[in-house]
């Protein structure tokens, strides 16, 4: 499935993963240039928080708040700023560590 962006798709669309407390996961995801002219991307991790009137802020991860996730996880393949050609795709590799103590949850 392809996760259309209006430049960009991502493959999969979705990812699920459980991660237990201490322990580590990699997941890797594919970035396809869906234009005909090369485009350049960067690729960072952010938190998603939605406010009482629902308006969505996208928050550094140490700003994310106590039930985000987002300090935990880190691109460790694909993070530089990438020149992707028309119609090719590049690999976005990422870890999840929820640190030692974390409890149970959904995040």
């Amino acid at each position: 499935m392809l996760a259309s962006g209006g430049s960009f798709g991502l493959t999969p669309a979705k990812l699920r993963v459980k991660v237990g407390s201490g322990e580590r996961a990699h997941l890797s995801v594919n970035l396809v240039n869906n234009v005909s002219v090369p485009k350049t991307y960067r690729n960072y991790i952010t938190g998603c928080t939605i406010s009482r009137d629902g308006v969505r802020e996208y928050p550094p991860p140490e700003e994310a708040g106590p039930y985000s996730a987002a300090q935990w996880i880190r691109i460790t393949k694909g993070l530089d700023n990438k020149v992707v050609y028309p119609y090719e795709f590049f690999e976005i590799t990422i870890e999840v560590n929820p640190p030692p103590g974390t409890m149970p949850g959904r995040y």
